[in-house]
């Protein structure tokens, strides 16, 4: 009877087990398929549309800090955007200070003149030559108006200059941060990647003591969790890896080349 009772018990848990891990992979599907839709939606595709999901993510080569912070430097859109603004305003400012100086023009001709003196038919005066001269000119009245825009002019390549050192340390934050957490998921995934063996052992070799009667139903549950879960952190932490690199190379501005 006893023996019947624990065997009904161990059936009963087992159930119980399964309606877990059912209930659980109905709710992952669920949400699998509402990800493929809604990545459906932001591409500007039907909802419904399928494709295959690559499970298989491969890894880059360990990125070095020193050559995405020059790349990021080089080639990253928003420094490049923020250094063509200070160009263009150190341009406003030497156009403004143009109105202020005075401008000159120069010229230059050939003239003949040929006079007679109506008089005295005898007495006649030509003269032939170059002509050549410098002008030189004032705005009065616009002056005050000039030195406004200069200075407006000035205001705004400080302006730019401010935006552009702004920008620069804001990404150069963003890249160490980003860096730091690239490093340590994969030394974490580095971790979980070698202890996945330990789990697999335990798990199989509990499975088998449950066969012999030496442990109990609750162990390999507990077995498997263990394995199931440190699979789980191994998926997680290479999307976290994937993700890191992809953000890195975004920031250096390599991240079109290596699509490519």
């Amino acid at each position: 009877a006893n023996f019947g009772s624990a065997n009904s018990l161990r059936k009963l848990q087992a159930e119980v087990d399964l309606n877990t891990d059912s209930a659980n992979y109905r709710n992952t599907m669920l949400s699998y398929t509402n990800s493929k839709r809604n990545l459906n939606v932001i591409m500007g595709q039907s909802a419904d549309k399928e494709y295959r999901v690559i499970e298989n993510i491969s890894l880059s080569e360990e990125l070095k800090y020193e050559e995405l912070q020059g790349d990021m430097i080089a080639n990253n859109t928003s420094i490049n955007i923020a250094k063509l603004n200070v160009r263009n305003a150190n341009y406003q400012t030497e156009i403004a200070k143009s109105t202020l100086a005075p401008s000159i023009s120069g010229y230059a001709n050939y003239s003949y003149l040929d006079t007679e003196n109506e008089a005295n038919f005898l007495q006649a005066q030509q003269v032939a030559g170059p002509n050549v001269g410098v002008r030189m000119s004032w705005s009065i009245f616009n002056g005050g108006a000039n030195k406004i825009q200069l200075q407006n002019a000035s205001l705004q390549w400080q302006q730019q200059q401010a935006s552009l050192q702004s920008t620069e340390l804001t990404l150069e934050k963003e890249l160490q941060n980003t860096y730091s957490q690239y490093l340590n998921n994969k030394q974490q995934l580095s971790i979980e990647q070698r202890n996945l063996g330990t789990y697999q052992l335990n798990y199989d070799k509990t499975s088998e003591d449950f066969k012999l009667g030496l442990v109990d139903a609750a162990d390999v549950r507990s077995a498997q969790l263990n394995l199931s879960s440190a699979k789980n952190r191994i998926n997680n932490l290479t999307y976290s890896v994937k993700q890191s690199e992809i953000r890195l190379l975004e920031l250096s501005g390599r991240l079109k080349l290596e699509s490519e």
